[in-house]
């Protein structure tokens, strides 16, 4: 009966749903999380928020990665699991199942090009903060930067391989999995199903993915992260190739953070690192990996065209009568990695 309520929802509604679904998320994670702590340390709440906002204490950083994680768990994998509910599951035609390369050649894939990103992500970096620096508005964006870099250098600054297996499944493991099933799997399917053209979702998708992190600087960098994996998504027919790109991306991460250490955090994500030019050799280098990945694609029979209308079929393949002859919902939300 839900189900039947919600079936005659246009996409432009469902994506409205989807994003109110999202704030509702990370509303009440954020509520359950004070609160939680509040109880168990026995603190008032302006208390635990005042500790939130100082993650380079251990109850600081605790609470980083709680309110981190469970807002991926809730905000983006709640929201895409409660649009598979409400609208169904998009089914995968044949003709979006490529044969070659099989499924583990389309993840390896993922994983190489996802760890050439990050390089390539930091070069556009500098570029997006020149942009922002051209508005109006570069003195807040900055400013908001700057608040938000202790964060993001405490939450990679462990000290344990404990920490760094929490660290792991916070930044790159939950945000893999959950970012994707929410952005390239319900919005960009109903995207592809409104537009008629996989690559304008893509596109859309890769803003809207950018746009939702709240962050300024790097906004056009996590855009064109976001579109490698609409890409992935569309060109394998699945979403495993691009969850691998996206775990690998942001492994990197973790894994520098723990070999280099606190210095090298410190230095990679202070705001003042964008400042400073990358070297051409490492840019040449993973512009050339992600490259070859493309190359080999392409060598192996990977051609966007029917594989992008195979993925806008994908979309708009649906049947609203189940055998025992009741209407459901339209079955275009998002599919379960194959």
């Amino acid at each position: 009966m839900i189900r039947t309520a919600f079936a005659g929802m246009s996409p432009p509604m469902r994506l409205v749903f989807f994003f109110c679904s999202c704030v509702a998320g990370m509303g009440a994670t954020l509520t359950l999380v004070l609160a939680g702590a509040s109880f168990l340390w026995g603190l008032d709440t302006e208390a635990v928020q005042a500790l939130a906002l100082q993650p380079h204490t251990p109850r600081g950083r605790a609470l980083q990665w709680t309110i981190n994680g469970l807002n991926q768990l809730v905000s983006f994998g709640g929201a895409a699991a409660l649009f598979v509910v409400l609208f169904g599951r998009m089914p995968t035609p044949a003709a979006a199942q490529p044969a070659r390369p099989r499924l583990a050649g389309w993840i390896a894939a993922g994983l190489v090009v996802g760890s050439a990103a990050p390089v390539l992500a930091d070069a556009l970096s500098r570029l997006d903060r020149k942009l922002a620096d051209l508005t109006p508005w570069a003195d807040a964006i900055a400013d908001l930067e700057t608040r938000a870099a202790p964060i993001t250098i405490e939450m990679l600054s462990f000290s344990s391989p404990a920490q760094a297996l929490i660290a792991l499944l916070v930044v790159a493991i939950l945000p893999a999995i959950c970012e994707e099933l929410a952005f390239r799997g319900a919005v960009q399917q109903t995207l592809a199903r409104w537009t008629g053209r996989a690559g304008i979702s893509v596109v859309l998708a890769a803003l809207l993915f950018s746009a939702i992190h709240l962050q300024f600087h790097g906004f056009l960098a996590r855009a064109a992260l976001g579109a490698v994996f609409g890409m992935l998504a569309v060109a394998s027919g699945s979403l495993w190739p691009a969850i691998a790109a996206h775990f690998a991306n942001n492994a990197s991460a973790v894994v520098q953070a723990w070999l280099g250490g606190p210095t090298w955090v410190q230095g990679a994500f202070s705001p003042e690192a964008m400042l400073e030019p990358m070297p051409v050799w490492e840019v040449a280098v993973a512009g050339a990996v992600v490259a070859g990945v493309g190359g080999a694609l392409w060598w192996a029979g990977v051609r966007w065209r029917p594989r992008a209308a195979a993925y806008v079929e994908a979309t708009r393949n649906r049947s609203n009568e189940r055998p025992d002859g009741e209407v459901s919902g339209p079955p275009a939300g998002t599919p379960g990695p194959r």
